[in-house]
Protein backbone atom coordinates (compact mmCIF):
# COMPACT_ATOMS: atom_id res chain seq x y z
CA UNK A 1 0.00 0.00 0.00
CA UNK A 2 2.84 2.54 0.81
CA UNK A 3 4.62 1.61 -2.38
CA UNK A 4 1.13 1.69 -4.31
CA UNK A 5 0.98 5.20 -2.49
CA UNK A 6 4.61 6.43 -3.61
CA UNK A 7 3.83 6.04 -6.94
CA UNK A 8 1.02 7.75 -7.43
CA UNK A 9 2.56 10.19 -5.28
CA UNK A 10 5.88 10.71 -7.63
CA UNK A 11 2.89 10.00 -10.78
CA UNK A 12 1.26 13.14 -9.45
CA UNK A 13 4.67 15.10 -9.14
CA UNK A 14 5.35 14.07 -13.18
CA UNK A 15 1.97 15.26 -13.73
CA UNK A 16 2.60 18.43 -12.27
CA UNK A 17 6.00 18.80 -14.03
CA UNK A 18 4.39 17.73 -16.84
CA UNK A 19 1.79 20.69 -16.54
CA UNK A 20 4.49 22.97 -14.93
CA UNK A 21 6.35 22.47 -18.64
CA UNK A 22 3.36 22.67 -20.85
CA UNK A 23 2.58 25.94 -18.96
CA UNK A 24 5.72 27.85 -19.51
CA UNK A 25 5.63 26.13 -23.30
CA UNK A 26 2.52 28.26 -24.21
CA UNK A 27 4.09 31.07 -22.03
CA UNK A 28 6.72 31.16 -24.54
CA UNK A 29 4.72 30.94 -27.70
CA UNK A 30 2.16 34.00 -26.09
CA UNK A 31 5.42 36.13 -25.88
CA UNK A 32 6.42 34.91 -29.57
CA UNK A 33 3.22 36.11 -30.72
CA UNK A 34 3.23 39.10 -28.77
CA UNK A 35 6.79 40.33 -30.00
CA UNK A 36 5.14 38.78 -34.14
CA UNK A 37 2.47 41.65 -33.33
CA UNK A 38 4.81 44.29 -32.02
CA UNK A 39 6.84 43.55 -34.82
CA UNK A 40 4.23 43.34 -37.32
CA UNK A 41 2.69 46.73 -36.05
CA UNK A 42 6.35 48.57 -36.27
CA UNK A 43 6.32 47.58 -39.62
CA UNK A 44 2.89 48.94 -40.62
CA UNK A 45 3.79 51.90 -38.82
CA UNK A 46 7.74 52.70 -40.30
CA UNK A 47 5.59 51.80 -43.88
CA UNK A 48 3.04 54.62 -43.34
CA UNK A 49 5.82 56.86 -42.19
CA UNK A 50 7.54 55.95 -45.53
CA UNK A 51 4.45 56.65 -47.65
CA UNK A 52 3.52 59.81 -45.81
CA UNK A 53 6.95 60.81 -46.77
CA UNK A 54 6.97 60.08 -49.99
CA UNK A 55 4.00 62.08 -50.80
CA UNK A 56 5.19 64.91 -48.54
CA UNK A 57 8.25 64.94 -51.44
CA UNK A 58 5.96 64.59 -53.81
CA UNK A 59 3.73 67.25 -53.16
CA UNK A 60 7.54 69.40 -52.10
CA UNK A 61 8.32 68.13 -55.93
CA UNK A 62 5.35 69.85 -57.48
CA UNK A 63 5.67 72.94 -55.32
CA UNK A 64 9.20 73.63 -56.74
CA UNK A 65 7.70 72.50 -60.19
CA UNK A 66 5.59 75.78 -60.05
CA UNK A 67 7.41 78.21 -59.01
CA UNK A 68 10.15 77.47 -62.17
CA UNK A 69 7.41 77.59 -64.15
CA UNK A 70 6.39 80.83 -62.70
CA UNK A 71 10.44 82.09 -62.45
CA UNK A 72 10.59 81.10 -66.13
CA UNK A 73 7.22 83.47 -67.17
CA UNK A 74 8.69 85.78 -64.81
CA UNK A 75 12.07 85.81 -67.04
CA UNK A 76 9.80 85.40 -69.94
CA UNK A 77 7.96 88.84 -69.28
CA UNK A 78 11.06 90.33 -68.02
CA UNK A 79 12.42 89.72 -71.67
CA UNK A 80 9.96 91.25 -73.53
CA UNK A 81 9.78 94.47 -71.16
CA UNK A 82 13.49 94.98 -71.64
CA UNK A 83 12.81 93.93 -75.56
CA UNK A 84 9.40 96.73 -75.04
CA UNK A 85 12.40 99.49 -73.37
CA UNK A 86 14.58 98.49 -76.08
CA UNK A 87 12.96 99.36 -79.24
CA UNK A 88 11.40 102.46 -77.49
CA UNK A 89 14.94 103.87 -76.86
CA UNK A 90 15.49 103.12 -80.74
CA UNK A 91 11.89 105.19 -81.32
CA UNK A 92 13.70 107.87 -79.42
CA UNK A 93 17.16 108.03 -81.13
CA UNK A 94 15.20 107.82 -84.47
CA UNK A 95 13.04 110.74 -83.90
CA UNK A 96 15.97 112.32 -82.53
CA UNK A 97 17.77 111.88 -86.00
CA UNK A 98 14.35 113.01 -87.48
CA UNK A 99 14.42 116.50 -85.40
CA UNK A 100 18.05 116.67 -86.40
CA UNK A 101 17.50 116.27 -90.29
CA UNK A 102 14.05 118.44 -89.76
CA UNK A 103 16.19 120.90 -88.06
CA UNK A 104 19.34 121.06 -90.46
CA UNK A 105 16.73 121.14 -93.00
CA UNK A 106 14.64 123.78 -91.92
CA UNK A 107 18.30 126.06 -91.27
CA UNK A 108 18.80 125.69 -94.70
CA UNK A 109 15.49 126.73 -96.32
CA UNK A 110 15.65 129.57 -93.81
CA UNK A 111 19.45 130.69 -95.12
Amino acid sequence: LFHAHQLLFHAHQLLFHAHQLLFHAHQLLFHAHQLLFHTHQLLFHTHQLLFHTHQLLNHFLLLLFHAHHLLNHFLSLLFYDHQLFFHYHQLLFHDHLLLNHWVVNEKLIVV
